[in-house]
């Protein structure tokens, strides 16, 4: 019987990981043009992990996330060619707010002024780029223009964190979670079957 159960728990497990692998493939071709943060990118001949380095790659940001027309923003993001040449964009209109050079790991933080004459309302910041293969790249970002210097247009703010990736774990635990209790309902039952 312990190895009818054992059986069972391999094939569940199997069954998981193989929704998690597709899962995770399904989202990474899905964000095909998403920044290229391989953590191989921040580890020095040492071995050392520049974490602060790979989780800006990870996880751009702008802040303050409501700005008022005139105001200034701190755009963060990675996934860049090394020392290569970024331009900063207001959109729904293109505007270029500014250029900038990534580092040596592909990274950047620049400040920006947004334009006086800015609408109120939502926007993005886009850096646009290559990344290490030379392909395009380009960062979006969220933004909100408010009527003034202060968050004044009733709105909340809008956070610049790309969820798509939590959403692909939370599936994957699901998928995890299921497979579990699938694979101990059959050992009951088979426990029940053999008494």
């Amino acid at each position: 019987m312990r190895a009818r159960l054992g059986k069972r728990w391999v094939i569940g497990t199997a069954w998981a990981l193989l929704i998690l692998t597709a899962t995770l493939f399904a989202l990474s071709s899905a964000n095909a043009s998403a920044a290229s943060c391989d953590i191989s990118r921040f580890i020095d001949s040492n071995g050392k992990i520049d974490t602060a380095s790979y989780l800006q790659c990870q996880l751009p940001a702008v802040s303050p996330n409501t700005v008022g027309p005139g105001g200034q923003v701190q755009f963060t993001a990675g996934g860049f060619a090394s020392d290569s040449s970024i331009t900063i964009e207001l959109h729904s209109t293109p505007v270029q707010l500014a250029t900038t050079t990534a580092d040596a790991v592909g990274n950047f933080s620049v400040t920006v002024v947004i334009p006086a004459d800015t609408a109120p309302g939502a926007h993005e910041l886009w850096a646009v780029g290559v990344d290490p293969a030379g392909n395009p790249l380009v960062d979006v970002l969220p933004i909100t223009v408010a009527g003034d210097s202060t968050n004044s247009s009733g709105t909340l703010p809008v956070t610049g964190l790309n969820v798509g990736q939590y959403i692909g774990l939370g599936l994957a635990l699901i998928a995890i979670g299921g497979a579990a209790v699938w694979g101990s309902r059959r050992e009951r039952s088979t426990t029940t079957t053999d008494a």
